[in-house]
């Protein structure tokens, strides 16, 4: 299954929708048309709908020629858009998988999803957000692999441990990874110093991740861009999904933490 190939689909379908006039519709047709020939039915979609995406990919093909019956020209659409988000939703087969030791199935679709969706971003030029999805497939690859054994975390033989104070005058305390208490969750950063710290991540250091990954990442927050004076442009987005996929590599090679 080409993951990519279906976001792109899926991308081109949401924006079919989102125009009203009939003249830009029929210009975006093409398009589509091109995006669909690009998937192959006996691999990118789910064996129960490999008929009906045949059907509604050629009906789509011939959009205009059913542009007086409205209802039947948008049901080719709908149908193929419910087939693309039932693919997207099928479990990414660990060989397939950008992570494959990820134990989770259904963790593990999301982050082949979100890396995905920053490959796809980027490749579109929207830079911002790819390096906002890299630095958050960060922080979901760092906490899958931590949760597999918490007691690890709290070894005192590992380094760089986060605490938190749990009252006035009260001396540190580690953090427990599994609390639900909002004092003693992990912050990015934390994770990273900690990572890097204990050997998880040898291909960069902790400020080489912070300042292409953490710090992009926090750009969600519009404040923190306009406040750091920094924009994220083509260059250091192409080193952001550089540096994840070499991570999301490189954790995956790690055995399960004792």
């Amino acid at each position: 299954m080409d993951r990519q190939k279906l976001h792109r689909v899926e991308e081109t379908l949401a924006q079919f929708r989102s125009v009203s006039d009939i003249s830009d519709q029929y210009a975006l047709v093409p398009e589509l048309s091109a995006e669909l020939e690009k998937l192959d039915s006996g691999l990118d979609v789910d064996k129960a709908d490999r008929k009906e995406f045949a059907r509604h990919r050629s009906g789509i093909r011939t959009f205009a020629k059913h542009a007086g019956d409205n209802n039947r020209a948008w049901l080719h659409i709908d149908a193929m858009r419910q087939i693309i988000v039932r693919a997207l939703a099928a479990p990414v087969p660990p060989a397939e998988s950008g992570s494959p030791t990820v134990k989770d199935l259904g963790f593990r679709a999301l982050l082949d999803r979100d890396l995905a969706e920053a490959e796809l971003l980027f490749e579109n030029r929207f830079f911002k957000p790819s390096s906002v999805f890299a630095g958050g497939v960060l922080e979901a690859l760092l906490y899958e692999y931590l949760l597999r054994n918490p007691a690890w975390t709290m070894d005192p033989a590992r380094r760089a441990i986060p605490s938190y104070r749990p009252g006035r005058g009260a001396p540190p305390q580690p953090k427990a990874i599994t609390s639900a208490d909002l004092r003693e969750q992990w912050t990015l950063q934390e994770l990273i110093e900690f990572a890097c710290a204990n050997g998880l991540v040898n291909s960069y250091n902790a400020p080489a991740l912070h300042d292409t990954l953490r710090d992009p990442r926090n750009f969600i927050h519009p404040m923190k861009e306009i406040r750091s004076g920094q924009t994220i442009d083509e260059h250091i987005a192409k080193v952001s999904l550089a540096m994840i996929q070499a991570i999301v590599a490189e954790i995956g090679r790690l055995p399960d933490p004792t």
